[in-house]
């Protein structure tokens, strides 16, 4: 019930904004990312064959294939952690931002706000989280470390950085697939009722 008043609410001040706005607010909340077509150096692991297609008059196809293995992946994870909401509201966001086309440092902060949630379900010993934590800064020292030459230096550092963002990524999924395999699966209402966060019940 509660979910439908919300779902309601947002689609009767979308349909607001819509009136107000027109086809303009379709475009800027919905389009835009789709259509989008930034070509800058980011840490996604599609940057540069976005960047040395960009002029090729299909392009957009690759804009919109790219998004496909982001929503398998966001489809799959939404049956499978349905019921533990903050676990998967986490891996939704870590998914959204490791698969996206656009990937910046400000977008960690998306899913690293959300890790004090999930830390009480994870088993996992300090050691493999430090290991992880340490592979995660390496991965982003490396990428930085071409997009310096490139930017300050100006050198030509752009296979550089794809190769650190293909490392960054593969980085990314072995967290991910680590902290699936650490989850402790803890749903969110048990017999209808709003569990707390602890295992002693």
């Amino acid at each position: 019930m509660t979910f439908g008043c919300g779902i309601l609410n947002l689609q009767v001040r979308y349909i607001f904004i819509y009136f107000r706005y027109g086809f303009k607010a379709i475009e800027e909340t919905y389009l835009y990312h789709i259509t989008r077509k930034d070509i800058r150096h980011n840490f996604s692991v599609y940057f540069y064959m976005l960047y040395l297609n960009a002029e090729w008059k299909y392009a957009w196809i690759l804009g919109l294939a790219v998004f496909v293995p982001q929503l398998l992946i966001l489809i799959t994870t939404s049956f499978k952690y349905r019921q533990d909401i903050a676990f998967c509201c986490f891996v939704h966001t870590f998914v959204f931002v490791t698969f996206n086309k656009v990937c910046t440092s400000q977008y960690f902060l998306w899913y690293l706000c959300l890790l004090p949630l999930i830390l009480p379900t994870l088993k996992m010993r300090i050691r493999s989280a430090l290991f992880l934590i340490a592979l995660w800064f390496l991965g982003q020292a490396l990428w930085l470390q071409a997009a310096y030459f490139l930017e300050f230096e100006g050198q030509n550092t752009f296979l550089y950085i794809w190769a650190a963002g293909i490392v960054f990524f593969a980085i990314n999924i072995l967290i991910l697939v680590r902290l699936f395999r650490c989850h402790l699966m803890f749903p969110m209402f048990r017999n209808e009722k709003l569990t707390t966060l602890g295992f002693n019940q």
